[in-house]
């Protein structure tokens, strides 16, 4: 699971921003590497 989301998140990024923080919503809500790419306002 862990290796898995640092995986994604890099792949995703590079891909699609928006398939970062969709499935890490999913896995873990954490929202550390998707605050910039979401721009939730932090």
């Amino acid at each position: 699971e862990v290796f898995n989301e640092g995986t994604m998140y890099l792949v995703s990024l590079d891909d699609y921003p928006a398939g970062v923080w969709f499935f890490n919503e999913i896995d873990s809500r954490d929202g550390t590497f998707v605050e910039p790419c979401r721009e939730h306002g932090h």
